[in-house]
């Protein structure tokens, strides 16, 4: 008897990066990525049921307004750690901005596959 690994989908951040920059271009042209091990992990991840949820459906430029704002208010007020904080508060907002901007990419362009 022959000991053989099981095949199993990579999750998303098992993938390296240049996998991730693949599918993400390949994304934005409309195409699914080759290597089917590759296109089910960013299926699954892109289909996350954690993206549909309310602070995801909100509109992606809200958190970094709101700590552009907050950060305003605290250097007007002299409070230079909240404005720090406001700073993280703008660089996480774009960062999810990004990542739920490209996971409707990859979902776009999976779909249009599924249908052709």
């Amino acid at each position: 008897m022959t000991d053989t690994p099981l095949e199993t989908t990579p999750t998303w951040k098992s993938l390296s990066p240049a996998e991730r920059v693949s599918v993400l271009r390949l994304a934005q042209a409309g195409e699914r990525h080759p290597d089917e091990r590759v296109a089910a992990a960013a299926a699954s991840w892109a289909h996350d049921p954690s993206w549909g949820r309310v602070w995801n459906r909100a509109p992606g430029w809200l958190l970094p307004v709101l700590g552009l704002l907050i950060g305003l208010l605290a250097i007007a007020l002299g409070y230079p750690l909240l404005a720090i904080l406001a700073a993280l508060v703008v660089v996480a907002g774009l960062l999810g901005w990004n990542s739920t901007r490209a996971a409707g990419l990859v979902r776009a362009a999976y779909e249009t596959q599924r249908s052709v």
